[in-house]
């Protein structure tokens, strides 16, 4: 299959010939070729695209293949199946910010919520009815 401008060229110039033809037939033919009429009982033969057959198969009817993107030199045995081997363990910068952020987040949690369960210790007695019941 041509390529290029040239290739490209030739693609238009069949596309504006067969426009050209398929004009000239729906002219010459008009409505005619559309009528149904009641006694053509026979089958009529379903059209066919038009194939260039002139020098039996064309190297362009062929389709191109694409190339598979792949990384030259791996081969499929040599890619590991699993993670990458560990080296040196765990990296200690992103660990600090995770805690640094985890600690953040939940220390005035628990200061809040430490807060609000004293106060609710408090204003309901809890602890003096306990050591009543407990005889402290």
């Amino acid at each position: 299959m041509a390529r290029g401008s040239e290739g490209k060229a030739a693609r238009k110039e069949g596309r504006k010939e067969k426009r050209e033809q398929e004009k000239e037939m729906l002219q010459k033919g008009g409505e005619d070729d559309f009528d149904i009429q009641e006694n053509d009982d026979e089958d009529l033969p379903l059209p066919t695209p038009e194939v260039n057959q002139e020098n039996g198969a064309d190297e362009d009817d062929e389709p191109i293949k694409k190339k598979s993107k792949r990384k030259k030199g791996r081969k499929v045995e040599d890619t590991p199946s699993g993670p990458p081997p560990a080296r040196g363990g765990i990296k200690m910068g992103p660990l600090v910010m995770l805690v640094m952020l985890t600690g953040t987040t939940l220390l005035p949690a628990l200061l809040f919520a430490g807060d609000w369960f004293g106060g609710f210790l408090a204003k309901n007695h809890i602890l003096g009815s306990m050591g009543h019941k407990l005889g402290v």
